[in-house]
């Protein structure tokens, strides 16, 4: 049995420790004995994990580079995975001011590894096209594990009334990249309409948006959300209104879910779309009370069948994926 160590910088990241855990509990993986190690980046501590491969979670930067250079040199035999949560196009974008200082940092670190796995197509594809890596095999992709049978016992309607409230839904970390300001402005604008928003979610700026909402009688604020499967029962479509997502695991959970999507034009979000919904630009409220008010009016049925449709076999192939992956790094080690 082979030795895989994970490491993170923060447990707390719910997608990042969920795509760990479904890592763990695959039975196609349980010949790789996995452990989870949290690193102190601030002071960290560089030894022999006397693993077969490591896999690397945190965000890469400046800070982290000196350490990730000792990892490498203190375990010459492992194999070092990187998995590419923070970064994309759409983050250099908007966060970072100099793209020069950051691609060079970029393609120091990914030095270190001897794969990068990217979680999106459109995040590989900006990976090759700024230089930032070494050679094609070094890069794959392999979208976030999450296990979504239980979206998928959701029942989808077999036929809709026209008179009812239109109920969209919207959940997530309350942070200024998830763009939920956005998301309540739009509905501003569809007070007239028998539109709703039920919003679900917690973070950093959850008084800011509770004060936004504050006699706005289409949006129901409902907190963090406990019960996806009963939430996502209660809504007709799902809005995912971000700046950045290197993949928007809210948009897999919706589909799963037989939900169309309404969500911005970007990178991770783009490519989930396809036939299950509508992209709008991003941080355009206008367009996206549109794409809302327009969805209401859609043969919902058919995109419910094409979203669910759309996510069938999904945790089986990115297992199988990363079968290949570590079954190619062990036997390489060997």
């Amino acid at each position: 049995m082979s030795r895989l160590v994970h490491l993170l910088d923060d447990i707390s990241l719910g997608g990042v420790t969920k795509m760990i855990e479904a890592m763990m509990s695959a039975e196609q993986l349980k010949e790789h004995d996995q452990d989870i190690l949290k690193v102190n980046l601030a002071r960290p501590e560089v030894r022999n994990l006397n693993a077969d491969t490591i896999i690397v979670h945190f965000s890469l930067s400046w800070w982290a580079l000196p350490f990730l250079y000792a990892l490498r040199k203190a375990n010459p035999t492992s194999q070092l995975i990187l998995v590419e949560h923070s970064y994309n196009r759409d983050f250099e974008k908007l966060r970072v001011p100099s793209i020069r200082r950051f691609r060079l940092m970029l393609k120091l670190t990914y030095r270190v590894f001897d794969q990068v796995v990217a979680v999106s197509e459109c995040q590989a594809n900006w990976i090759r096209k700024s230089n930032i890596i070494d050679g094609e095999k070094q890069l794959v992709v392999i979208n976030p594990l999450k296990d979504i049978s239980e979206l998928h016992t959701i029942p989808i309607p077999l036929s809709e009334s026209k008179k009812r409230v239109f109920t969209v839904g919207a959940y997530g970390r309350f942070s200024e990249e998830k763009g939920f300001n956005t998301l309540i402005d739009a509905m501003k604008l569809l007070r007239n309409h028998p539109i709703r928003l039920r919003l679900g979610g917690y973070g950093p700026l959850e008084k800011e948006i509770e004060q936004q909402i504050s006699g706005e009688e289409n949006i129901e604020f409902v907190g963090k959300v406990e019960n996806l499967p009963g939430f996502l029962q209660s809504v007709n479509a799902v809005a995912i209104p971000s700046h950045i997502e290197t993949f928007g695991l809210v948009g897999l959970e919706a589909r799963a879910a037989g939900l169309p999507i309404i969500a911005s034009d970007i990178d991770g979000l783009r490519e989930q779309v396809r036939n299950s919904g509508l992209c709008v630009q991003s941080g355009n409220e206008l367009e996206l009370a549109s794409a809302i008010n327009a969805m209401s009016r859609t043969d919902l049925i058919s995109l419910s069948k094409q979203a669910r449709q759309s996510t069938r076999g999904y945790l089986e192939t990115q297992v199988q994926a990363w079968c290949e992956l570590l079954n190619h790094a062990t036997s390489r080690i060997a």
